[in-house]
């Protein structure tokens, strides 16, 4: 079984667009600066841990809920 690598920059992505937020809305709602998640949505920076968990809230998810869609999201 080869090593999966979570796709946080897609993952992030599809669900900012799912939930019709634009990435000015997610930055609000992070208190993340918009080239952290520009960076993160092109795939160019892999988040921290107290990202993921902004990120979650901000989705309305866990933490270890935004994770499995990020592998799962990679494995497609």
């Amino acid at each position: 079984m080869g090593k999966t690598s979570p796709d946080f920059g897609g993952t992030t992505k599809r669900l900012r667009e799912k939930n019709g937020l634009s990435q000015t809305d997610l930055r609000e709602l992070t208190k993340m600066e918009a080239s952290q998640i520009s960076r993160l949505e092109n795939g160019d920076s892999f988040p921290r841990w107290e990202t993921i968990e902004k990120l979650a809230k901000a989705f309305k998810m866990t933490p270890l809920d935004l994770i499995a869609l990020a592998i799962n999201h990679h494995d497609r």
